[in-house]
């Protein structure tokens, strides 16, 4: 898959996402980040909302998550995250991980 098919999946995806959670921040990482991505790799990214209390809980929105991605494609992998983590991240966490080897790909 080249990168103008990816970015149109994944824009896509960002667009279908905004409908469902209060997006904050959407990074892509993994080996599409770093640009060493096989046929089959898979698209990481890591999608940060706000918490809402009146909403689903934490397993319920992963599982919109997935539930989304089928309809765009299946080989993005979302990963949930809450945006109060980009605020409280340790050095060694995942979330630093993603912050400094992934790209943006939307921000609000």
């Amino acid at each position: 898959m080249d990168n103008s098919e990816i970015t149109e999946k994944l824009e896509n995806y960002i667009e279908t996402l905004k409908q469902y959670f209060k997006v904050k921040l959407i990074v892509l990482f993994g080996s599409y980040a770093k640009g060493n991505s096989k046929k089959y790799s898979d698209i990481d990214i890591a999608v940060f909302v706000e918490k809402d209390e009146n909403e689903f809980d934490y397993l319920e929105k992963s599982a919109l998550l997935l539930k989304l991605v089928r309809k765009i494609d299946v080989r993005i992998e979302p990963t949930l995250f809450y945006s109060e983590e980009l605020k409280d991240y340790e050095k060694a966490s995942f979330v630093n991980e993603i912050l400094t080897t992934g790209e943006i790909i939307y921000q609000n």
